[in-house]
C-alpha cells in the first residue's frame, strides 16, 4: 500500500455545488511525525472528526478529516487519497461537524460520497460531497447542498450530531458490501425541560430521510450513533449512546422497524461522568463469530481532581483503560475517540479485529491510543499497551468536555490493520496514519502526582516556567532518560538554552511525589 505523502492543506473558499480541486502539495520537514493538515490558520479548532474507505478498484484508502474552526464558524472538510491528492472544501457557517464516507452507487468502486453533519446556527444539517478523482486526481467534491434535519420539537441544536453509516451485503464491489445507508443523531433542547435525542436513517443515492425515532426525551444529552448490519437478522441496527444528566444509556433500534428501545441504563455505574461519550460498533456483526457488538469510551471521575478513560462493551462491560497497571493515571484522561471497522465477516484476512480508544491526558501532555480485542472485549496487548499518538506534546487542551478535538478511524469497508487518528492542539489539526493499528509511539507509565503544574510556553527556546510548585526539586531528562539539569523551584523559572533542540522530561519532585511534564527546546 503506498503512503500517503505528507503535504500541508490549504483551505479553499467553498462556492455551494461547485466542484473543489486539490492545491499544491508541500512536503512536511522531515523527522516532524505529526503530519499537519493546516499550518497557522486556524485560531479555535474544537471538533475533530475523521473517516477512511478502501477504494476497491485500487490501491489504498480514501481518507477525510472533518473539522471547525469557532472564530470563524467555519468548518472543514480535508480529503486525502493513497497516491497523495488532496482537497479542501470550506463549508461556511458550520461548526460541530461529523463526517463519513460511503460509496456512490452511479460508479461503483470508483467515486465516493461524503455526509457531513454539522450545526448552523441552532439547526442541525446534513450536507452530501460527491467525490472524484481518487487515485489519479485531480480529486475533487461537489456539494449537493445543505439540508436541514427534520428537527422535531424545533428546539435549538446544542451539541454536536454524529452520523454513521452500515454496510448493503446485497450490493457488493469487488466482495465488499457496498456502503450507501446512513443514520444521523441530534438533539433539541426544550426550555424548561431538557434535551431530546432522535434518530433519522437514510440513504446517500437519494437523500431521503425517514421518519425520526426519538431516543430519549429530557434526557438525551450529547448522543452519538454507531450502525452494524446483523447477519443472524438480516437487519441494520442503530445504536445511539446519550447521557442523561448523572447517567448513561444505550438505545438501540432495528432500523426496519419504526421504534427502539434502551438496551442498557446507568452504564458508568454511579461513575460520576464527564459530558461526553463515544460509541463505534462492528460494522457487520456474526453472532457465530464471538465479536462484540459495540463499543463505549467516556470519562468518568475517579476522584476529586482525576478523570479516568473507561471502556464499555457487551462482552465485559467496563474497564478502566487509565488506571494504574493497564495505562495512564493521576492525570485528566478525557475526550474520547472510538473506532471500529467491518467485523470478522471477511474470513479471506480482511476485517476489524479490534476496535481503538483515543483520549487526551491533560499530565503528560499527549494523546494516547490502546486497542480492544473485538473477540474478547479485553484490552489488546501486554502491559504497556497504549500509544502516544502523537510527537509533538499537545500542552493544555482547555475544552468543554463534549467537544471532540481527537478522532479515530480504521476503513468503514476494510479495517484491518490500518487506522487514521487525527487531532488539534486548539489551533492547527494533524493527522497520523499506521498500516499496523497497535504501531503508534509506545509509551511507559510515568510518575504522575496529582499535583496541578502548568509548564509553559511549550515549545521554548531558553527557558520554561512551572507553575503550582511550591517547594519543589527538578531534574530534565531527555529521552533516553540521561539527567541533563537539575536544581530546586527557588523561582517558577528554569533556564534551557544549554539544550539542544528536541523534547524533553521535566520531573517536579515535591513532598515526595513526581510528576512529569514534557516539553520542546526549539
Amino acid at each position: 500500500m503506498k503512503k500517503l505523502v505528507l503535504i500541508f492543506a490549504t483551505a479553499l473558499t467553498a462556492i455551494w455545488c461547485q466542484p473543489y480541486a486539490a492545491k499544491a502539495q508541500v512536503p512536511v520537514p522531515a523527522g516532524t511525525g505529526d503530519n499537519p493538515v493546516t499550518s497557522g490558520s486556524m485560531t479555535d479548532s474544537r471538533n475533530v472528526n475523521c473517516d477512511m474507505v478502501y477504494h476497491t478498484n485500487g490501491w489504498g484508502q480514501l481518507r477525510a478529516i472533518a473539522y471547525d474552526d469557532y472564530n470563524t464558524n467555519t468548518s472543514y472538510l480535508y480529503l486525502a487519497d493513497y497516491v497523495g491528492n488532496t482537497a479542501t472544501i470550506a463549508i461556511p457557517g458550520a461548526v460541530d461537524i461529523d463526517v463519513v464516507l460511503g460509496d456512490d452507487l452511479s460508479n461503483l468502486g470508483n467515486d465516493y460520497i461524503a455526509l457531513v453533519v454539522y450545526n448552523s446556527g441552532t439547526t442541525p444539517m446534513i450536507e452530501k460531497f460527491t467525490i472524484t478523482g481518487t487515485g489519479f486526481g485531480p480529486l475533487s467534491a461537489t456539494s449537493g447542498g445543505p439540508t436541514p434535519l427534520p428537527v422535531v420539537t424545533g428546539g435549538a441544536s446544542y451539541h454536536p450530531p454524529h452520523i454513521d453509516m452500515y454496510p448493503d451485503p446485497g450490493m457488493t464491489i469487488n466482495g465488499i458490501p457496498a456502503l450507501h445507508q446512513f443514520a444521523v443523531t441530534w438533539s433539541e433542547y426544550v426550555p424548561f425541560t431538557g434535551f431530546d435525542a432522535y434518530l433519522v436513517s437514510g440513504d446517500n443515492s437519494s437523500m431521503t430521510l425517514g421518519a425520526p425515532y426519538t431516543v430519549a426525551t429530557n434526557t438525551g444529552y450529547w448522543p452519538d450513533v454507531a450502525c452494524l448490519w446483523d447477519y443472524s437478522t438480516g437487519s441494520a441496527f442503530a445504536y445511539v449512546a446519550h447521557i442523561t444528566g448523572t447517567d448513561i444509556d444505550l438505545w438501540e433500534a432495528d432500523l426496519s422497524t419504526t421504534g427502539g428501545t434502551i438496551i442498557a441504563s446507568g452504564i458508568n455505574a454511579g461513575m460520576p461522568i464527564n459530558k461526553s461519550v463515544r460509541i463505534e460498533a462492528m460494522n457487520q456483526y456474526n453472532p457465530g463469530s464471538g465479536f462484540q457488538k459495540y463499543q463505549l469510551a467516556y470519562a468518568a471521575y475517579a476522584g476529586s481532581a482525576v478523570m479516568d478513560m473507561i471502556s464499555y462493551n457487551n462482552v465485559t462491560g467496563n474497564t478502566n483503560l487509565s488506571a494504574a497497571g493497564i495505562g495512564l493515571s493521576g492525570g485528566q484522561n478525557i475526550h474520547p475517540a472510538v473506532s471500529a471497522g467491518p467485523g470478522q465477516i471477511f474470513s479471506g484476512g480482511y476485517g476489524s479485529e479490534n476496535h481503538s480508544i483515543c483520549w487526551y491526558n491533560d499530565a503528560t501532555p499527549f494523546y494516547y491510543s490502546q486497542a480492544i480485542q473485538a473477540s474478547t472485549g479485553n484490552v489488546n496487548g501486554a502491559y504497556p499497551n497504549y500509544y502516544e499518538v502523537n510527537q509533538n506534546p499537545t500542552p493544555f487542551i482547555v475544552l468543554d468536555a463534549y467537544y471532540a478535538p481527537i478522532a479515530v478511524s480504521a476503513s468503514s469497508n476494510l479495517g484491518k490493520d490500518e487506522l487514521l487518528t487525527a487531532w488539534t492542539n486548539n489551533f492547527d489539526i494533524f493527522y497520523k496514519y499506521q498500516g499496523n493499528i497497535l504501531q503508534y509511539k509506545p509509551t511507559s507509565v510515568p510518575t504522575i502526582a496529582t499535583a496541578n503544574y502548568h509548564l509553559y510556553p511549550n515549545p521554548a527556546a531558553s527557558a520554561i516556567t512551572i507553575e503550582g510548585a511550591n517547594n519543589a526539586s527538578y531534574t530534565i531528562t531527555d529521552v533516553t532518560g540521561r539527567t541533563l539539569l537539575r536544581g530546586n523551584l527557588a523561582n517558577s523559572t528554569i533556564s534551557i538554552e544549554s539544550l539542544a533542540k528536541g523534547m524533553y522530561v521535566a520531573s517536579i519532585t515535591e513532598s515526595g511525589k513526581t510528576k512529569e511534564l514534557k516539553f520542546v527546546k526549539l
